[in-house]
């Protein structure tokens, strides 16, 4: 997406800030398409497949973060305990070693960041997750854009009804309509 920095900075703007710290993660994109193609040609096993798309995952937060230099990267979850929300409003999360050794978090291709994203804001205790897609949901139901391939079909069982968090997408491509999930 050519104007990403632009798009994210006016999303964030309009919607978050202030009143806490905001974690971004970033998805693994055409890396890890890349895997899959990998799987496909010489077989890879879905577990190791898994395993070097958080890799990635930990590569693209580091392109991710060089956009936006003064949001610090930080690698595991104790760091964000001693974020200041007025100095630092938002911080990048290098996910790959909390979702390496999550053994909540399936190794398989039905496990993207949707679910990472899920798991770290609940055991967080994150107010509000937000999914930012390349297209606009047909429903508000986690259950349709599961089936639309728009969320993974792990995501579902990230579900925590003790600490989930309100739980939205927005299609940064074409507007920053905010779409509520329900479950």
């Amino acid at each position: 997406m050519p104007q990403l920095k632009n798009r994210l900075l006016d999303w964030s703007e309009s919607v978050v800030g202030g009143r806490c710290v905001d974690v971004w993660i970033a998805g693994g994109g055409s890396f890890v398409d890349e895997v899959r193609n990998w799987q496909t040609l010489h077989g890879l096993d879905e577990e190791t497949a898994h395993r070097i798309s958080i890799g990635l995952m930990s590569q693209t937060a580091e392109i991710f973060q060089s956009m936006f230099l003064d949001w610090p990267l930080l690698v595991n979850v104790q760091q964000l305990d001693t974020v200041d929300p007025v100095a630092t409003p938002n911080v990048v999360f290098n996910c790959q070693h909390w979702a390496l050794n999550n053994t909540a978090l399936e190794s398989s291709w039905e496990t993207t960041s949707d679910s990472i994203s899920l798991r770290l804001a609940a055991e967080i205790g994150a107010s509000h997750l937000f999914l930012l897609k390349s297209r606009t949901p047909q429903s508000g139901q986690v259950s349709d854009a599961i089936e639309d391939g728009l969320i993974d079909k792990n995501f579902i069982s990230g579900r925590n009804n003790q600490s989930q968090p309100k739980t939205s997408i927005t299609n940064l491509r074409e507007s920053n309509k905010i779409v509520e999930l329900t479950w």
